[in-house]
C-alpha cells in the first residue's frame, strides 16, 4: 500500500463558497487553521488552496473565514462578527520570531490593514459614538470581552442593531 497521497487534517469540514482572486467555488470545504490551506471538493475533484489564493470563504450565506495579511504573510481568520464592524479570530499567529511572542486571537479591518485587538479599550473603541451605550449593553448582558462567545454576541448585537437603525440603501 502507497503512503504517497498527501494527508490533510481539518480543523472544519462544510458546505460552502470558497472565494479567491479569480474563481468562486462551491463544494465541501475542509479548513485547516494550522496549515492555513482549505481541501474543496465537489464531484470527484479535489484541490488544495492556500490562504494566499483565498480571498473569503461563505458559509450559510455569511463570510465564515476571511485571508488576511500579517507581516507580509496570508493566514486564514475566523469571522466572528461581520458588518459595521468586522470582529475576526486568530489565535498562535507569532508577533516576533525571537520571543515566540504571539498576537492577541482578536483582531478588525483598517484602511491600513488588520489591527489587533487585545485591550477592551480597543474593543469598545470599536463602537465609535456608539461606545457609551454598547458599554451599558455589555454590562448589563454581563459580557466578558476575554471570552470569544461573548465577543460574537456583543459584535453580533451591535451590528444587527446597526443595521436596524442605519439600514444599507
Amino acid at each position: 500500500m502507497s503512503s504517497s497521497a498527501q494527508s490533510f487534517n481539518a480543523n472544519s469540514k462544510t458546505s460552502g463558497i470558497l472565494i479567491g482572486n479569480n474563481f468562486k467555488l462551491k463544494g465541501t470545504l475542509d479548513i485547516n487553521m494550522e496549515q492555513d490551506q482549505v481541501l474543496w471538493s465537489y464531484d470527484n475533484q479535489l484541490k488544495i488552496f492556500s490562504a494566499a489564493q483565498i480571498k473569503e470563504i461563505i458559509i450559510e450565506g455569511m463570510p465564515a473565514y476571511l485571508s488576511e495579511s500579517l507581516h507580509d504573510e496570508k493566514y486564514l481568520f475566523e469571522v466572528l462578527a461581520f458588518g459595521q464592524v468586522t470582529i475576526l479570530y486568530r489565535e498562535g499567529v507569532i508577533k516576533d520570531e525571537f520571543t515566540k511572542k504571539t498576537y492577541d486571537p482578536y483582531f478588525t479591518r483598517t484602511d491600513k490593514g488588520l489591527k489587533e485587538l487585545s485591550r477592551k479599550k480597543d474593543f469598545l473603541g470599536l463602537f465609535g459614538n456608539d461606545e457609551k451605550w454598547m458599554e451599558l449593553h455589555i454590562q448589563n448582558d454581563d459580557l466578558d470581552l476575554d471570552n470569544k462567545e461573548d465577543v460574537i454576541t456583543a459584535f453580533r448585537y451591535y451590528n444587527q442593531t446597526f443595521e436596524a437603525t442605519s439600514p444599507s440603501p
